[in-house]
This record gives C-alpha cells, structure tokens and sequence, in this order.
C-alpha cells in the first residue's frame, strides 16, 4: 500500500503553500517574514519547519519544532506551532505529524513535547504517546477553518469562477 503522507523539512517550493497554516497560528505574519524563517531554520540548527504533503504535494499540515534549551523547558521539543489542515484526514495527518515531531523529540534527548495548537491550546505528551492519545488530543481541537480571501487550501482547484 503507498504511502498517503510524506513528512520532512520544509522545502523552498512548499514556503508559499505552508504560509496559509503559519498565518493560522500566528495572524500577523507577512509572507516575506514567513519566507526569511523557513529559510534561517535550515541554517541555525536550533529548531526546524516540517511539512506533511499528501501524495500530491499539497501541504496538509505544519510544525516548528525547537530544540530544547531555547525556551524555558529543558526536557521538553517545544513546537510553537502544530497546524493541520485536510478535509477529509485531519486526524491522519495529524498523526504523521506528531510521529514525525516525537521523532525528532527523541533524537534531542527529550521524553516529552509541549504542542501549541491553532486554537491557543497547549499540551505536553509523551515523545512515547500512544496512538490512542494522540488521536483523542487531535480530535478534541477545535478544527482550524483557512481563510476565505487568497486562503484557500492548496489541494483545492482555483480555476473555478467566483
């Protein structure tokens, strides 16, 4: 069976596509400051911008990751910013995501992950969690609704008239 999602670093073609979700968590952002963070994150090695992209490239859901000892926590993966956006997997990509981040978690020495969400939510779970827990966290957030003006998700067509 292939794969329905593909979780990685942000790449220089996804900056666009993925701003929609960043806004999602934090309103102000310009794209030009959306752009210069993606790009700084693959140079300061302190955190990273990762990506899901259903099997078509559309991204589907976003996540900045902090290494720890740089926010207060020490023991925790920070992620400032953990947005999914699908239709129809919400609870699937988020699922990918969260692997993907406790991963990540993992490699840093980190047994647990503080998860900002959308909403202005925020929880701590196991870099071990099970998929069970996840699932309940992922369905107890409310849902994230894309804006309507120039912020229509990527997987959706534009050719239609308005």
């Amino acid at each position: 069976m292939a794969k329905a999602y593909e979780t990685h670093p942000i790449a220089e073609e996804q900056i666009e596509g993925a701003f929609v979700l960043a806004r999602l968590s934090e309103p102000g952002l310009d794209l030009e400051g959306w752009r210069d963070r993606c790009l700084r994150s693959r140079w300061h090695g302190a955190g990273e911008i990762a990506v899901v992209s259903n099997t078509r490239g559309y991204v589907q859901g976003l996540a900045i990751i902090v290494r720890p000892g740089h926010f207060l926590r020490h023991d925790a993966l920070e992620v400032p910013c953990f947005v999914v956006a699908s239709a129809a997997d919400d609870v699937g990509v988020g699922q990918e995501l969260f692997r993907y981040v406790a991963d990540c978690a993992r490699q840093a020495g980190c047994p647990s992950i503080h998860i900002h969400f959308a909403d202005d939510s925020e929880q701590t779970l196991s870099a071990d969690a099970a998929p069970e827990e996840v699932n309940f966290l992922l369905r107890a957030t409310p849902k994230v609704r894309l804006p309507d003006s120039g912020g229509a998700p990527p997987a959706r067509s534009a050719s239609a008239p308005r």
